[in-house]
């Protein structure tokens, strides 16, 4: 009988603890959106009250990702650009583990120019549930959905 070659939900909860700081993972995010020639970037930290963060929500007006490259964007070592060294990521790592580090659940939206919204996510709680229940979790195929759906239009 085989064995899976890690144990996916305990991998990713010891990634959480990588050295990242919430700076560079921010620029993570940010040197993709440069590299996908983006010319307007934007930040909203949706507060939780007085002292706690809900939500960090990065847009921007790149060029924008297929179905085929939303599915993986979030696939650790899976790169559009691998070993590409005109921005500061190379391996398909660092938005993945800076989100991680940052968020338990990370949703991403994308709309290829000329296209459709496309949504996809990460779930570390459901990942983690797959484990003990020695099952496989798959990030989810793309579905059309547009970011306004779960994020304020005030925001947008």
């Amino acid at each position: 009988m085989g064995v899976k070659p890690f144990a996916a939900g305990n991998t990713l909860e010891s990634l959480r603890d990588s050295d990242f700081d919430s700076c560079s993972a921010y620029g993570e995010v940010v040197d993709n959106s440069i590299q996908a020639d983006a010319e307007n970037i934007k930040i909203v930290f949706e507060p939780k009250g007085r002292d706690h963060i809900a939500r960090v929500i990065f847009m921007d007006d790149g060029k924008g990702m297929d179905r085929e490259i939303l599915q993986n964007c979030l696939r650790l070592g899976w790169s559009s650009r691998y070993n590409d060294r005109t921005g500061i990521g190379r391996f398909g790592v660092g938005m993945t583990l800076g989100a991680i580090h940052e968020c338990r659940r990370v949703e991403v939206f994308s709309k290829p120019e000329g296209g459709e919204w496309n949504y996809t996510y990460l779930d570390l709680d459901e990942i983690e549930k797959s484990d003990q229940e020695d099952k496989e979790w798959e990030i989810p195929a793309p579905i059309k959905k547009s970011p306004t759906d779960i994020v304020p239009p005030a925001y947008i």
